[in-house]
């Protein structure tokens, strides 16, 4: 504190300096104590107040501060300072992470609308990049929970016909997955995530519960023998 004070302390040492003193509370609050997460977002808000836009380092300051609400579940400050971060420096090497993270935080906090806008638009930007395939059932399962069938279906067949090969997509999309099938009286492909599940998952507490959904398909897809064997 005492080196950012001085007079000839340069602007830029001591930007540094109080970042860095920002990201010591973050990882100590990363370590499980909320304060020192409220901490780290006053200092890395000072730091943007002491040394405003534009100023390339200022990415890596939204970023963590970002970062920092995300740890404390404020997720709309979280929300707001990723989209700081993409709209005042869209060539910083944080950007993708940013759009990518705006949709999952939303996904996460419930607002599946804006969850599915969220994700096109990391997909419309970053198309091929490390989290296409798991955005792309992001944004089926989105529409899915926001109840809309017509666009849910058309994410879901656009990203199976990519990747077929659903065992590394979370658990609750794989059964919200089969039951949208269902909905969509295609028990055929409903019983295939079922039983993808069972498979993956034979200790998990849900398995009882999809067995029973399973058999529920094959009956309803004509395949007696299959659900007799179920059940």
């Amino acid at each position: 504190k005492e080196y950012i004070s001085r007079p000839d302390t340069p602007k830029e040492w001591g930007q540094r300096a109080l970042r860095h003193m920002a990201d010591c509370h973050y990882w100590l609050g990363r370590d499980g104590k909320k304060e020192e997460l409220l901490i780290a977002a006053e200092f890395y808000k000072n730091t943007l107040e002491n040394f405003p836009d534009p100023r390339k380092e200022n990415a890596l300051t939204y970023y963590r501060l970002a970062k920092t609400y995300e740890h404390m579940k404020y997720y709309p400050e979280a929300v707001k300072q990723y989209q700081n971060l993409t709209k005042k420096y869209p060539d910083s090497p944080y950007v993708p992470e940013a759009y990518y993270k705006i949709g999952e935080i939303y996904y996460q906090d419930g607002k599946y609308n804006e969850a599915a806008e969220g994700f096109v638009q990391y997909l419309m930007k970053y198309r091929g990049r490390a989290h296409t395939k798991k955005s792309y059932y992001l944004v089926a399962h989105s529409y899915y929970k926001a109840k809309q069938s017509t666009n849910a279906e058309m994410w879901f067949r656009d990203a199976m016909q990519k990747w077929p090969d659903m065992s590394s997509i979370p658990k609750d999309i794989i059964i919200d997955y089969g039951a949208h099938k269902i909905s969509m009286l295609r028990f055929e492909e409903g019983a295939a995530a079922f039983s993808l599940f069972v498979n993956l998952y034979p200790s998990d507490p849900r398995t009882k519960d999809v067995m029973m959904s399973l058999a529920d398909a094959y009956s309803r897809a004509g395949q007696a023998k299959a659900a007799l064997a179920v059940y």
